[in-house]
């Protein structure tokens, strides 16, 4: 199926054929809204961009569960987040 995910209040506000998808395909549609809302962020760097990039994350935690916290949280406390900005040079 054709189309793009859009947010959940856009198919009251903006005609237009809309189908609702089922479970099983929530994940894969929440991974093509991420790198398309990244893309945007990449292209023009914004608070509103970043925003949008946000919304598709705290989707993709609810289909991952509070886990995801959790592995962050370890991840952080093993390795450190990117607050410090280190760069790896390459040769």
């Amino acid at each position: 199926m054709g189309g793009k995910l859009v947010r959940d209040k856009i198919p009251t506000v903006a005609p237009g054929a809309y189908v609702k998808c089922d479970g099983s395909e929530r994940l894969e549609w929440l991974k093509k809204k991420l790198v398309e809302e990244a893309l945007e962020f990449l292209i023009e760097p914004s608070v509103e961009e970043l925003a949008d990039v946000l919304e598709v994350v705290k989707a993709l935690i609810d289909v991952f569960g509070d886990e995801v916290y959790k592995v962050a949280e370890s991840k952080r406390k093993e390795l450190g987040g990117f607050e410090e900005c280190w760069i790896r040079v390459t040769p």
